[in-house]
């Protein structure tokens, strides 16, 4: 009689195992999907800041009217 109490304590330890790393697989490929898409968007960033630093913008000096 003891072994049936053994053997549904082994399969609720079993059954709790498996359910931590199917819980743990879905944060791994959750957090991958995000380091993926915050490559991009820092890829995407990069390129607009090298785009942006190519703009050249005349200095204009302030006519001293416009002051006060």
């Amino acid at each position: 009689m003891w072994w049936i109490v053994a053997a549904v304590v082994a399969l609720g330890i079993v059954i709790g195992v498996v359910m931590l790393v199917v819980y743990a697989v879905r944060l791994y490929r959750q957090a991958r999907a995000v380091m993926t898409e915050a490559a991009g968007t820092m890829k995407h960033l990069e390129t607009v800041t090298e785009l942006l630093g190519q703009i050249r913008i005349p200095d204009r000096q302030l006519d001293r009217t416009d002051v006060g």
